[in-house]
């Protein structure tokens, strides 16, 4: 939605509001469309591939578990800095 503002025009013939919910539409129906295709040939992949699809799974899982290490650090280290 951040590049949205740059499309709109306040000369257009369609007004503000208007243009910027047509763009945004587009962005939702465009994306919407992409991770759906992206979904459907993953999966069709991943059911051909067991072996493939627990690795994808034991890499996400592993990601996730990082990502959440990190977002409970950035919370703790300020409570800990503050404490000291």
């Amino acid at each position: 939605m951040a590049l949205v503002p740059q499309f709109v025009s306040a000369e257009a013939p369609l007004p503000v509001p208007v243009q910027s919910g047509l763009l945004g539409l587009t962005f939702v129906l465009l994306a919407a469309i992409v991770y759906t295709c992206v979904a459907l040939l993953s999966r069709k992949l991943l059911q051909s591939r067991p072996g493939a699809a627990r690795k994808v799974t034991l890499a996400s899982g592993i990601i996730m578990v990082c990502l959440g290490a990190v977002l409970l650090s950035e919370q703790l280290l300020p409570l800990i800095a503050g404490l000291a």
